[in-house]
């Protein structure tokens, strides 16, 4: 939607360890415009830390994230941008 400051749409994760693979998000969008707030809300192990965080590279050593979907932030697609960035 326009007017929107953060726009995530049809997001999953996918997180690899040595020993494991797991999907702990699949699908999930919502938007947030300008002065919003918004409480994401679940039972323990749900996903909600991996859904903020993966996004921002925040995952604890040894967890890769591979993210599907996108993010809008302000317009721009953070998927893909480079971490430089």
């Amino acid at each position: 939607m326009i007017g929107d400051l953060l726009q995530v749409n049809n997001l999953s994760v996918d997180l690899f360890t040595p020993r494991t693979a797991l999907r702990p998000v699949d699908g999930v969008s919502y938007s947030v415009n300008s002065g919003e707030t918004l409480a994401i809300v679940g039972e323990s192990g749900s996903g909600k830390t991996v859904l903020n965080f993966a996004p921002l590279g925040l995952m604890p050593t040894g967890v890769v994230a591979d993210l599907h979907g996108s993010i809008l932030f302000d317009g721009v697609e953070l998927i893909g941008m480079p971490e430089a960035a």
